[in-house]
């Protein structure tokens, strides 16, 4: 008001906003720590309110976009519009609609190049800008050896560049860039959420079903990391905390929360991918009853529901769900798609028309559309929807198609028809080359971090389900599992409120927000099917000889490892140790060798195991020159190469007794055949451990190609 009357009643003001905040199941009760973590409160819909002499007082736009705004200035101020504009002049606006002239572009009226977005800059340039913004105090001074900053914001980069991408529906764009974002950062969870729902809606499941589980696996370590970083930094509550301590306290605070509903779909999800059981499903449903709002969990149980057949859950999921959801326009579609399918016709057209009244840019409802108006002969608003639908790459061949059917059978016309055809399977080829194209890229996806340790984590989550619950928005310790006691954060951080219920994880895969009760309860009956391997097995061998590697290889298969992520990735081994600190004393924690877990017990601590314990034993050996050569590289020459080689030898001799002696079921691996023949080996294991594992994933982790990387990851 102020403004408005400041400015005068010949001035014309438009207020505009380039998002909105959730305010539902979406929205995060407390933020997370990158840099761009304030942006997972933003909804997609902004505000758009303008006032002036020719603005027609109280009309309602529908639907407008960002790029309507300057075509519509330039029409205001009766300045020419580029026809190269994506965007349209928002006319409804104008009690009198302002004449219209158009030129071809605006580059050419001002003289500017024309950018080319193919040259993006690569990690050396990103590299060389931030050492300039350095130079010029407007970063902080990064370590010469520490690459981490640089690394950071080059991935921060390619993942928003890929988002970017995916708003304008450059799928083949944005898929490549995910992917080596997740190289260089591969515990980031938010660029998991995104491939893994990009590779479920491309139809690549192992991908989509291992990007969840690494989602898993880091997003639990990471919360446990933060409990014991506060255990360790900020136990005393009585103690003065500086600004900088205060911000990092509350950073922690936030990656302490868990969403143990979210967590355990994602893995349950996960498994289905893989093994599209109905016990699976029936859980995945049960679990989407209790969260009806939550749109991306019952969007993904409905169609569950949809393959099992059991159509009337997915309805009913899908019609609560378009009613509480009044903006969103998928679960209208995943309507109008059934309802086509069992040739009910009107019903999908009357679907489809609700969805683009919602969102007119919803390609996949333009198709919908086209099918319904096609099967009750209405070929000409057919044909329009069709090449409304045809804009996205996704639905662009199944468009050319019922482009190519209209032609027919509509039209008449058999040389269009076959020039729709000829479109059509272009499409489909550029569409089957960028799947092969990351399902190529798989097996080393799968060999970064594929080792998420299921039930290691279920034991954090349960206690993680203990300790989330706040009081005064304060997050208590996490669990027995993690560390029995309990904590109290510094009144700094008290006397924020972080919010009662745990953090909704991103979009893909959240859970409802203020129901985390009911999600600790459910939870309890939401659990996977275990592999039926019914005693431990113990992977060793003398350190540095594989027993890492092989413990990658079985979790990559499907078996649970045993690890209490104590001792992290290092640059002798990137990919992590799958060590558990207490198997150091394995005499006294043989409790821990549970039935279907897989765990590392090197030579010597294999002899302590208790004799009477019946378990599987895999046994790597490799070339003794190349251990002691490994160890020295990582430890320095404490002894020997000498002195190191007898007693190894003598080891070795003293395993083959005790192994003679034990009840084992024992199978013995050369690292040599591993690095040349994984599939072969991975083989081997599969039959000894009862033939239920997953044999590519396990082959895939190994690469014999990178030798010197491989000797590392032992």
């Amino acid at each position: 008001g102020s403004l408005v009357t400041a400015a005068g009643e010949k001035t014309t003001i438009m207020l505009v906003s380039d998002h909105g905040f959730y305010h539902d199941d979406r929205k995060p009760s407390s933020l997370g720590t990158s840099i761009t973590a304030p942006c997972d409160q933003h909804a997609p819909i902004g505000t758009f309110i303008v006032v002036g002499p020719n603005i027609n007082q109280g009309a309602t736009i529908k639907h407008a976009t960002l790029l309507d705004i300057c075509p519509t200035l330039l029409a205001l101020f009766q300045l020419p519009v580029g026809r190269n504009m994506e965007g349209n002049i928002l006319t409804q606006i104008f009690k009198s609609p302002p004449s219209i002239h158009s030129i071809a572009s605006w580059d050419q009226k001002i003289n500017r190049l024309p950018q080319n977005h193919s040259e993006e800059p690569c990690e050396q340039v990103t590299k060389m800008a931030l050492q300039q913004l350095i130079a010029l105090g407007y970063l902080p001074q990064a370590p010469i050896d520490d690459q981490y900053i640089f690394s950071a914001a080059y991935t921060d980069h390619l993942f928003h560049q890929a988002l970017s991408y995916l708003e304008h529906d450059r799928v083949d764009a944005a898929i490549p860039l995910l992917e080596e974002a997740h190289h260089h950062s591969p515990e980031r969870t938010d660029i998991l959420t995104v491939l893994a729902e990009w590779y479920l809606i491309l139809g690549a499941k192992e991908n989509a079903s291992t990007a969840l589980k690494q989602f898993v696996f880091h997003r639990v370590r990471d919360a446990w990391q933060a409990n014991q970083a506060l255990q360790t930094k900020y136990h005393d509550s009585t103690k003065s905390l500086s600004t900088m301590e205060i911000l990092e306290c509350r950073s922690l605070v936030a990656r302490l929360r868990l969403d143990p509903g979210a967590v355990h779909f994602a893995r349950l999800f996960a498994e289905w991918l893989i093994r599209p059981e109905e016990q699976i499903a029936e859980q995945l449903y049960t679990f989407a009853t209790h969260f009806p709002r939550n749109f991306s969990l019952v969007m993904q149980a409905a169609d569950i529901c949809f393959f099992h057949q059991w159509n009337e859950r997915a309805v009913s999921l899908l019609q609560k769900l378009a009613n509480w959801k009044k903006e969103e326009s998928a679960p209208l579609v995943a309507l109008a798609n059934h309802e086509n399918k069992q040739g009910h016709f009107q019903q999908a057209a009357t679907l489809s028309r609700e969805a683009l009244d919602r969102n007119p840019l919803d390609h996949a409802a333009w198709l919908e559309l086209a099918k319904a108006l096609a099967a009750q002969a209405d070929w000409l608003d057919a044909r329009t929807a069709a090449i409304q639908a045809a804009g996205s790459f996704l639905k662009r061949p199944e468009a050319y198609e019922m482009l190519a059917t209209i032609a027919l059978q509509g039209e008449k016309n058999q040389k269009l028809a076959q020039r729709y055809t000829k479109l059509a399977h272009h499409a489909e080829q550029r569409l089957t080359k960028l799947k092969n194209s990351f399902r190529g890229f798989s097996s080393r996806f799968l060999s970064r971090i594929f080792h998420a340790d299921r039930d290691e984590e279920a034991a954090k989550l349960d206690g993680t389900r203990r300790a989330t619950k706040s009081h005064n928005g304060c997050s208590q310790g996490i669990s027995d599992t993690i560390d029995s006691r309990q904590f109290k954060l510094p009144v700094e951080v008290e006397d924020r409120n972080f919010g009662d219920d745990v953090t909704s994880t991103p979009n893909f895969i959240s859970c409802e927000a203020g129901n985390a009760g009911a999600t600790q309860q459910f939870v309890t009956a939401v659990e996977l099917g275990k592999k039926a391997i019914q005693q431990p097995i113990s992977v060793t061998g003398i350190p540095r000889s594989g027993t890492s590697l092989l413990m990658q290889m079985l979790t990559a298969g499907g078996i649970d490892a045993v690890t209490d992520y104590q001792r992290l990735p290092d640059e002798h081994n990137p990919l992590g140790y799958f060590e558990h600190e207490k198997l150091k004393e394995v005499a006294k924690h043989s409790h821990l060798l549970a039935a279907g877990k897989a765990a590392k017990v090197v030579i010597p601590l294999l002899w302590e195991l208790p004799q009477d314990l019946n378990c599987y034993v895999i046994l790597i050996r490799r070339p003794l020159e190349e251990v002691i050569e490994s160890q020295h590289r990582m430890a320095g020459k404490i002894a020997s190469f000498e002195e190191l080689k007898k007693a190894y030898i003598s080891f070795e001799v003293q395993t083959s007794e005790i192994i003679r002696q034990r009840p084992w079921r024992v199978l013995q691996l050369s690292h040599t055949n591993l690095l040349t023949e994984p599939a072969a080996t991975a083989a081997k294991i599969n039959d000894f451990l009862g033939g239920r594992l997953n044999t590519k994933a396990m082959a895939a982790v190994v690469q014999p190609s990178l030798h010197r990387v491989i000797s590392r990851v032992e």
